[in-house]
């Protein structure tokens, strides 16, 4: 028995953006590496240049003023444990004025870094404050950075005849967020969706359902990587056991496996490359 998928065109890393030119990223835009790596915001030169927020397959969750692909300026680091490191930054590593929020401590201390090292504690204290106010020495600009959830929801993008369209993130109170490509209030286009319990989608959207290349992760963790449409899975993908370990590699369709071509066991998706791999089938 083989069943016939519908195949789209051999997948290459996403890109999206208004002002893009045939051969550098430029402008604002999203893009999706294979190692599961998305990035929503300013480029220049083919580099992050800007604003933007950086989302790796870990869950660590980079934001702030990128300069050459680094955070260089104001910034917010969240790790996937609940940590949180929010202050200045110089080539990616912290330096300047940061303050740093340890879960497992619940506690947090505000200190000088040079270089990614700490120099001096400035103050310490227990709890998790709302929010740091902190200026920039080279501007002398002051900027309110959050570290507690909003209250609230809030979108932050293009809006066309009064609703979510273009690029844009919108923030869940619950710690939820999207970021990437809207359509009249739906996500459309290449975006991320990133859940307060640390599960994550992304790639291709389609009146708000994954369609075309994405990756998901279940709730227990599961990972599958490959096509998608209306949301399901369908067509050539690998999808990653927890319990087990294991990558099983094959043609899916509406989220069951119809044909199994190779398994790896005790194998980490991440160390499968998708591009490589699809080529082959």
């Amino acid at each position: 028995f083989f069943l016939m998928v519908p195949r789209p065109p051999r997948s290459t890393p996403l890109y999206s953006s208004a002002a893009s030119d045939v051969y550098k990223r430029q402008g604002v835009g999203c893009y999706l590496w294979y190692n599961g790596h998305f990035y929503n915001g300013e480029w220049k030169d083919d580099k992050m240049n800007g604003y933007g927020t950086l989302f790796s397959p870990s869950g660590r969750i980079l934001q702030g003023i990128f300069e050459e692909g680094k955070l260089s300026g104001w910034g917010k680091r969240i790790d996937p444990n609940g940590d949180i490191y929010v202050g200045m930054w110089k080539k990616g590593e912290y330096n300047g004025k940061g303050l740093t929020y340890t879960k497992a401590l619940h506690s947090w201390h505000l200190s000088e870094y040079a270089a990614g090292e700490m120099k001096t504690t400035l103050r310490s204290g227990e709890g998790k404050p709302s929010a740091l106010k902190i200026r920039n020495p080279e501007t002398g600009e002051h900027k309110l950075m959050l570290l507690n959830k909003l209250s609230f929801d809030r979108y932050d993008g293009e809006i066309i005849n009064g609703m979510r369209d273009g690029n844009g993130t919108y923030m869940f109170a619950d710690g939820s967020f999207y970021t990437g490509y809207w359509r009249k209030n739906t996500p459309n286009g290449i975006g991320l969706f990133y859940y307060s319990d640390g599960k994550y989608d992304s790639g291709q959207y389609k009146e708000g359902f994954l369609d075309g290349y994405g990756k998901a992760q279940s709730h227990n963790g599961d990972i599958y990587e490959g096509y998608f449409q209306k949301g399901n899975m369908m067509g050539f993908g690998i999808y990653y056991t927890i319990a087990e370990n294991s990558c099983i590699l094959g043609y899916f369709a509406m989220n069951k496996l119809q044909q199994k071509s190779e398994m790896y066991k005790e194998v980490h998706l991440s160390r499968l490359n998708f591009r490589q791999i699809e080529k082959r089938y």
